[in-house]
């Protein structure tokens, strides 16, 4: 379903699959345990073992993104998408992502023109059976450019921020989600151009 005249417009999806046989990699009860001797010091390694496996599954859910035109410099975005894998022997997926809900702000001024985002992501405790649940977490993001075409035609500057708040976060997706959480705060300066 799609709306796009006038101010307010809306693209919207729901899906449902009914797949035989779906292939996805399980987390086991075991771990290999590895050590290697250096002499001077000895590394310990513990990795988790996973093994493939074949299941009947259900996937559904839904994206959505609203949008309003407010005038004819500012534009506000909401948007979400929630996905849920299920086992027909039933038992959850493994790695599916968490609800996500976001709003967007774009604005337009001269030649400055700015976006400022914010995502929420929901605790996911739909797991599989030996994966642990993901904290939830929210991402507040922004830009700033301005257009430099006068000076040297079709470019731009930029600022970007990520992460603005310093969120520690983990992405429910990732096979190392418990060692490796997303960015800190960064900031970034750059120039684009179109030739």
């Amino acid at each position: 379903m799609r709306k796009f005249n006038g101010d307010l417009g809306f693209i919207t999806n729901i899906f449902y699959n009914d797949i035989s046989d779906y292939y996805y990699l399980a987390r086991t009860p075991f771990d290999y345990h590895s050590e290697h001797d250096h002499g001077d010091h000895q590394d310990v390694i513990d990795l988790p073992l996973y093994i493939y496996e074949a299941q009947d599954a259900h996937l559904y859910g839904f994206e959505s993104e609203w949008f309003w035109q407010v005038n004819e410099a500012s534009k506000l975005t909401f948007m979400g998408d929630y996905i849920r894998g299920k086992l027909k022997e039933g038992g959850d997926l493994p790695r599916i992502p968490p609800v996500r809900l976001g709003l967007k702000w774009n604005y337009e001024w001269d030649k400055f023109s700015w976006e400022v985002s914010a995502s929420h992501y929901l605790k996911q405790s739909d797991t599989a059976d030996y994966e642990e649940t993901t904290s939830g977490y929210t991402l507040l993001d922004m830009q700033l450019n301005l257009d430099t075409s006068h000076w040297i035609s079709g470019t731009s500057v930029y600022l970007k921020g990520h992460n603005l708040t310093d969120e520690l976060a983990y992405v429910h997706s990732s096979f190392l989600k418990d060692k490796t959480p997303l960015p800190s705060r960064a900031f970034t300066v750059g120039i684009t151009g179109f030739f």
